[in-house]
């Protein structure tokens, strides 16, 4: 399934997500906080205009009452109206008690006894309710914020005071509101797509180093080793990198040592082969002995070569995952029986006992039958070169419940089959490498035998796809026990 990434990497492609998310996000939260918060300051603002307008109406009211009984005249309400008009800095309106117009201080041009009394804000003060409204000004041609309250002195109504504010007054208080609102939303955008950017930096750089050095791998810089520091996801990435790394070396260098040791053992019978039939060329066919023996050793290494492709060739389809075991029930005691009676002959010959110790009730295990074969053919073939005239070799099986693991064993239901010898043994710097390929502990001696160590390596690559263990004990002297282990067979294995 093929998903859609619409960036060219991934660090633009963060960067890109958390920039519309915070601007998204910042956007919303602004309009919804500033909108909150501009409609309570509208409501204060008609709360306060409101208060204003019954202060002003409890001064005016001794005015009004000086006005009524003529102990004022205009001239005296208009000052006094005036002055405390510029005291709160806001024009005042001054209404009779049938909401005819008294004086205006922001008009004051309107003539006096205009009935007013139909105006909105006016008629409600004259039922005696105290409002805000705000309108249309037909005067200034604009929105205006009216606030009114009834005047009274005792319980008498005397007269309305109103109060004006431009709402442009109001609207440039809110726009003030909404730049500082816009600019701490800016400057909070700010900080958090450079916290962004550093974020989107210290997850991708990792990523971008992981790149590089896996880049290096593929142009043949084996040696690229990563250390990350981090989250732990990284860090198990950047572990799993490091494995790989090693795993890579270390199948290239044995891949190099496998190619060189592989020919350095091509080139010794071909060697002799070609010395041979050069000496048969230049006149040694004419002598019957020397042409006889000549050809029996290029016979032998004939041979010996062909053997030597069939091992190269079975390790390799072994070791490259081609050659998928055929796994039957297997009962290893009856092949055991069958390779020793085949070998029994050449045992024979070297003055061997080769023998069997192992019970009929062997459980058994899920396997390759001739790839099982092929391992017990190894190891006895291997002890019989390796072990002196008049010496014994002893297959021995058995069924082992581990319940700890061990050293060379996990916890577990197994069938072990370990061939012994009597032989010189193996030294104690050889026993960990015996399962290397080309690797003899006797060289001289395995050369002489036809041995160009593969047999054990081929061993252990079986005993490997077989999910099994295979290892060595030996002391110098007193021979040597090859032993390998394979898990037996469950009941629902077998259906």
């Amino acid at each position: 399934m093929n998903i859609f990434f619409p960036f060219k990497s991934l660090r633009s492609g963060l960067l890109t997500t958390y920039l519309v998310l915070i601007a998204v996000s910042l956007g919303l939260l602004a309009w919804r906080v500033g909108a909150s918060l501009d409609a309570s300051r509208f409501s204060e603002t008609k709360r306060d205009q409101e208060g204003r307008a019954i202060l002003a109406a409890g001064v005016a009211g001794d005015w009004m009452v000086n006005y009524r009984d003529q102990k004022m005249d205009h001239t005296q309400l208009w000052d006094e109206t005036l002055t405390l008009a510029r005291e709160i800095n806001q024009s005042i309106a001054l209404f009779d008690s049938q909401g005819r117009l008294l004086l205006d201080t922001e008009h004051p041009t309107e003539p006096i006894g205009l009935d007013e009394s139909t105006l909105p804000e006016v008629n409600a003060a004259l039922q005696g309710q105290s409002t805000t409204i705000v309108r249309y000004d037909d005067d200034d041609h604009g929105d205006a914020m009216f606030s009114v309250s009834p005047i009274r002195f005792g319980r008498d109504f005397i007269g309305v005071l109103r109060l004006e504010l431009r709402m442009s007054l109001v609207e440039q208080t809110s726009f003030q509101f909404w730049v500082r609102i816009i600019g701490a939303t800016l400057l909070a955008a700010l900080v958090t797509i450079i916290v962004s950017l550093l974020f989107a930096r210290a997850l991708t750089d990792p990523l971008a180093r992981i790149s590089r050095a896996a880049n290096a791998m593929a142009n043949g810089d084996l040696k690229q080793r990563l250390q990350v520091n981090g989250p732990i996801e990284y860090q198990r990435l950047s572990n799993s990198f490091n494995f790989m790394a090693e795993r890579i070396s270390r199948v290239m260098d044995d891949q190099r040592a496998f190619v060189a040791n592989a020919a350095h053992e091509l080139r010794t019978p071909l060697t002799t082969i070609r010395l041979r039939a050069e000496a048969l060329s230049e006149g040694a066919k004419d002598e019957p002995e020397v042409a006889t023996q000549f050809l029996s050793d290029i016979s032998n290494e004939t041979e010996r070569l062909s053997r030597l492709v069939d091992q190269l060739l079975s390790l390799s389809r072994l070791e490259s995952g081609l050659v998928e075991p055929r796994r039957v029930p297997l009962a290893l005691n009856t092949l055991a029986k069958q390779v020793i009676h085949d070998y029994a002959m050449r045992a024979q010959e070297a003055r061997l006992v080769l023998r069997l110790n192992a019970p009929e009730s062997l459980p058994v295990v899920n396997a390759d039958a001739d790839q099982m074969r092929q391992v017990m053919i190894n190891l006895i073939s291997n002890s019989i070169k390796f072990t002196r005239a008049g010496g014994t070799i002893t297959v021995e099986m058995a069924a082992r419940k581990q319940a700890h693991s061990s050293e060379n064993l996990p916890a577990g239901n197994w069938v072990v089959t370990t061939v012994c010898d009597s032989g010189e043994g193996i030294p104690a710097e050889d026993l960990p490498h015996i399962f290397e390929r080309f690797y003899r502990s006797d060289k001289a001696r395995a050369r002489d035998t036809g041995g160009a160590g593969l047999g054990l390596a081929i061993v252990k690559s079986i005993i490997d796809t077989h999910a099994g263990y295979v290892w060595a004990t030996s002391e110098r002297g007193k021979g040597s026990r090859i032993a390998f282990a394979l898990p037996q067979t469950q009941p629902k294995d077998l259906s």
